[in-house]
């Protein structure tokens, strides 16, 4: 997979792949750490803010974010797995600014 960015800040990296021929973008950050890095008597910690995260921001409900997706056809996705929390939007190239 060719990457167009690829930046790593501490345990966060971010990933964007471009599909110039098309105009659409990937951008996946990862965060290091994941369910395996819950405390033992919290686990679910990484799956919570994966959750949270697609609930909305401080400026859009999740209703608000929803619709903003919605009306410019891409997605967002967000999970926890037991190495990291990837968070994933798709849009075209021109969207991923507003988004």
């Amino acid at each position: 997979m060719r990457l167009d960015l690829h930046h790593r800040h501490q345990r966060m990296e971010l990933l964007v792949q471009r599909r110039r021929h098309v105009g659409v973008m990937a951008l996946c950050w990862w965060i290091t750490g994941g369910s395996a890095a819950d405390p033992p008597d919290q686990r679910g910690q990484a799956q919570l803010l994966a959750g949270t995260i697609q609930r909305g921001t401080i400026h859009q409900d999740a209703m608000a974010l929803a619709e903003a997706l919605e009306s410019r056809g891409a997605y967002f996705a967000a999970g926890a797995r037991e190495d990291g929390v990837v968070l994933c939007l798709g849009c075209m190239s021109t969207d991923a600014v507003p988004l």
